[in-house]
């Protein structure tokens, strides 16, 4: 497989020059969304993005990175966007791996059986996008 390598310049006056302004500002976009997740969920468990993305396992970090990883993972069924974070990416903003990931989105869904978990994860949805989140939530957490 050839790769090829282009940079802005080979793409002025191109069809494609709108089209990689538009992935610039998707990239941009998805970044920030993230970073305001992550600062929303660290104010809610009262605790720093620093210490979400540490290695401490105590409990609330713990709870606080599992959640963060569910809604960034599950953010276009919960709020309606068109992508969704890849686990990698997600792994990276916590300094965790992807099987991490998965493990902490897993434990969210498996915990949501539990009123009071459910109850929890469902203020920090509403904290973050409101009632159309809570009721998308619902949705997410049948499938």
């Amino acid at each position: 497989m050839n790769t090829i390598l282009l940079t802005k310049e080979d793409l002025e006056g191109t069809v494609f020059e709108l089209h990689f302004e538009e992935l610039k500002k998707l990239a941009e976009r998805k970044s920030k969304d993230i970073n305001y997740i992550l600062d929303c969920v660290a104010a809610y468990y009262g605790v720093s993005v620093k210490d979400i993305c540490s290695s401490s396992r105590r409990r609330n970090l713990v709870a606080a990175r599992s959640n963060f990883a569910f809604i960034a993972r599950e953010i276009d069924l919960i709020c309606g966007l068109r992508y969704k974070h890849s686990l990698q990416f997600i792994g990276t903003m916590i300094n965790r791996d992807h099987s991490s990931v998965i493990h902490a989105i897993e434990r969210v869904k498996n915990d949501c059986i539990a009123p009071r978990f459910k109850k929890e994860l469902k203020d920090l949805i509403d904290s973050l996008f409101g009632t159309i989140g809570i009721e998308r939530f619902e949705l997410v957490i049948k499938l």
